[in-house]
Order: C-alpha cells, then sequence, then structure tokens
C-alpha cells in the first residue's frame, strides 16, 4: 500500500519538484588541452598567425587553381556566417524557468550521447589505423617498386 501512496504522491509533485534522475554532464569542467594552451596566448599574437597563415594559402590556391581560390573564399564566407549566427542565437531570451530547466535537461542528455558516440568513433578510428597500418607494413612490394631500389 505504501508503494500506491508514493506513486500517487509523484503525480501530484509538479515537474520542477521532481529530483533529477540523471547527471548534470555541464557541471565538470573539462576543457581539452588545446583549449587551456590556446587561451594563455596572446590574442593578437594569435590572430596574425592564423592570418599570415591564411594568407599564405590564399596566395598558394590564386596561383595554382581559380577553383581553389573561390572554394577559399566560400570557406572564409561560410566561417564568418557561423560567427554571425552563433552570436545571434547566444543574444536571445532563454525563455522562462520552466523551458531552461527542459532546455537543460535537453542538454544534458545531448552531451552524454554525444560523449559515448565520439568515444566509441575514436576507438573505432584508432583501431582502423592499427589496422591499416599493419596492412601497409606487411604488404608486398611491386616490380616497379622494386626496380626503382624502394625497399623497407
Amino acid at each position: 500500500m505504501m508503494m500506491d501512496e508514493d506513486v500517487e504522491q509523484a503525480s501530484l509533485m509538479s515537474f520542477n519538484d521532481r529530483p533529477r534522475a540523471f547527471p548534470n554532464m555541464r557541471s565538470k569542467t573539462y576543457s581539452p588541452l588545446i583549449f587551456r594552451i590556446l587561451r594563455k596566448l596572446n590574442v593578437r599574437v594569435v590572430s596574425i598567425i592564423l592570418l599570415l597563415c591564411f594568407g599564405a594559402i590564399f596566395y598558394m590556391g590564386a596561383s595554382t587553381s581559380p577553383i581553389i581560390l573561390f572554394v577559399f573564399i566560400v570557406c572564409i564566407f561560410s566561417f564568418l556566417l557561423s560567427i554571425y549566427l552563433t552570436k545571434w542565437v547566444l543574444a536571445k531570451d532563454e525563455g522562462p524557468p520552466e523551458m531552461v530547466q527542459i532546455s537543460d535537461a535537453i542538454r544534458d542528455g545531448a552531451e552524454g550521447f554525444f560523449r559515448t558516440q565520439y568515444s566509441t568513433i575514436s576507438k573505432m578510428a584508432i583501431l582502423l589505423a592499427f589496422v591499416i597500418l599493419c596492412i601497409y607494413l606487411f604488404r608486398s612490394l611491386t616490380p616497379q617498386q622494386e626496380a626503382a631500389g624502394l625497399g623497407r
């Protein structure tokens, strides 16, 4: 009989009063090593280095093919558009507290899902890279490779 009362009480509770049954993924303050290193660098130095790299790529692309130049310009435009859209979305109001609570639950679930997916994919990629490496190392040389003096 006690169980029936608990079930009935739970149905009378509002969504906000119920305890969360899943861990909060955002409570962990983990950031990848590359982001921690980049945060310590001077923003102007990183910007200048990036501009020089993009300028070199732009110059090589322009001297090689107009198609590469076009693709590079489209990529830069798309990147700038994504920055604009990100700022636009993040400037919007999150909504009432009930909506924020639901979106937090969805976000936590999505973060857990992506963490599981990326860990599985990375393990499979490492295994596949090792298999490809083994196949490459133990392959037989073609007559053309032997004639050219290529060996192990």
